[in-house]
């Protein structure tokens, strides 16, 4: 279950002011939810601002260094971290909520259940201009939430590269140092429970 939500001002107001608004969701059939608030606004889901982009700098350019935060960035954001297995009393949910002027807030409601998603299949992946391509199968379960693609070494996952949550099946692995690189990515629902860790086949970079 999904509530939109958009504060778009017009142009007559010059000094908009936040808005309080209570949403309440009924007639929900599940005794126990997870609720994520996804958000876009000028700090949340914002490559713009994070590639230095604002009115007073509405062409900015970003260096190198910043494209990794710059793809964090691209990905849609969670205002909070999801809340999970909320027990509802009426199969009612309720929150106040104090929107901005320009900001968009989604509100997803998901039954919490015990199903693990589906484990990814790796496509090979692809080294371009020093990124490596990582794609792999897409998840089509309703409670898929999010990837998590980890830098695997010897012992097992060593680094988290990706955002949470992270719905696409692709990731740009921005300009990695030279040497053997192998990945892991595992589906995650929206509950909280894995799938199985899936290896990538190895990849060379090489340098320079």
């Amino acid at each position: 279950m999904t509530t939109l939500i958009t504060y778009y001002p017009g142009p007559s107001l010059a000094n908009p002011e936040a808005r309080l608004l209570s949403i309440v969701v009924s007639d929900i059939p599940w005794p126990r939810v997870n609720v994520a608030r996804f958000q876009i606004d000028r700090t949340f889901s914002n490559a713009y601002a994070a590639a230095g982009g604002s009115t007073a700098n509405p062409f900015p350019s970003p260096n190198p260094a910043q494209l990794p935060a710059i793809r964090l960035a691209q990905e849609i954001a969670l205002a909070r971290p999801i809340a999970r297995n909320i027990a509802l009393s009426g199969g009612r949910f309720s929150e106040p909520i104090e929107i901005e002027p320009y900001t968009t807030i989604c509100l997803w409601i998901t039954p919490a259940l015990e199903s693990a998603p589906q484990a990814p299949v790796w496509i090979e992946p692809t080294v371009e201009d020093g990124n490596v391509i990582l794609r792999w199968s897409p998840n089509r379960e309703n409670f898929f939430y999010s990837y998590e693609v980890y830098l695997m070494g010897d012992g097992g996952r060593t680094e988290r590269l990706t955002p949470d949550p992270m719905r696409a099946a692709l990731w740009i692995d921005t300009k990695p140092p030279s040497g053997r690189r192998v990945y892991g990515v595992r589906a995650v629902s929206a509950s909280g429970i894995a799938s199985d860790l899936i290896n990538s086949p190895a990849v060379m970079i090489e340098e320079g």
